[in-house]
């Protein structure tokens, strides 16, 4: 990562913390009506997933996604940088009884790896709109995540393409990477459909599955492109 890249994402664990304190919050909308409900995305992965399976997420926020598998008898290591978002998940792990399948993790994508704590290989790796990185940590980070993934285990991977408002409005820093000035210095990756292809060529994966995914977020649209591919 370059020195700018560095010092921009120092603020982002600080950005994150705020925003899943208001969303994640008593009035906010996760932690109101979407507190238990799983995103589109988590419902079809788990689709995919052979029963039992061992998941490894980055960005699990609040756990509502993992909460959801946990639920359906997998296990999660859920790996998110804010201390906030991985309180709120705790919380509501225990209140739904699913905190034995649950291992929360504070960690940051930029180490370029996965944390020592998952030490197990994975049956399924998960990541929606959650790897701000820069092309050679996304690279060398997925290359941990290949070497742990079980044969014929799921990927599903999603994040903003250019088509995404808040992506049209950043300041590209090169590298995948852009910064919103308008959303207090948000760093984004940049998703096009080639780096997804780039990530499949480059482990090996086979493509299940490449589209874009056009959603609201309050009141917002949203373009994102998402990636399942199996190993």
């Amino acid at each position: 990562m370059s020195g700018i890249n560095r010092e921009l994402s120092t603020n982002q664990e600080a950005l994150w913390d705020n925003q899943h304190a208001l969303r994640g919050g008593q009035n906010g909308l996760e932690g109101d009506q979407l507190v238990d409900v799983p995103n589109e995305a988590a419902v079809m992965f788990n689709n995919l997933l052979a029963p039992e399976s061992i998941i490894a997420e980055v960005g699990s926020a609040n756990g509502r996604d993992a909460r959801f598998w946990a639920r359906h008898g997998h296990r999660v290591h859920c790996l998110d940088f804010s201390r906030v978002a991985l309180s709120q998940l705790v919380e509501h792990a225990d209140r739904q009884g699913v905190s034995d399948r649950i291992n929360p993790l504070h960690f940051d994508a930029n180490a370029g790896r996965l944390p020592k704590e998952v030490d197990e290989s994975i049956d399924g790796f998960y990541a929606r709109s959650a790897l701000h990185v820069d092309d050679d940590t996304l690279m060398a980070f997925l290359g941990e995540v290949d070497e742990r993934l079980e044969p014929g285990g799921v990927v599903l991977i999603e994040g903003k393409s250019t088509q995404d408002t808040k992506i049209a409005r950043s300041l590209d820093l090169g590298n995948g990477l852009a910064v919103d000035p308008e959303e207090n210095g948000h760093l984004r990756r940049v998703w096009t459909p080639e780096s997804l292809d780039r990530i499949c060529d480059a482990f090996g994966w086979v493509a299940l599955q490449q589209e874009t995914v056009d959603e609201q977020w309050v009141g917002t649209d949203a373009s994102f492109l998402r990636l399942v591919a199996t190993k």
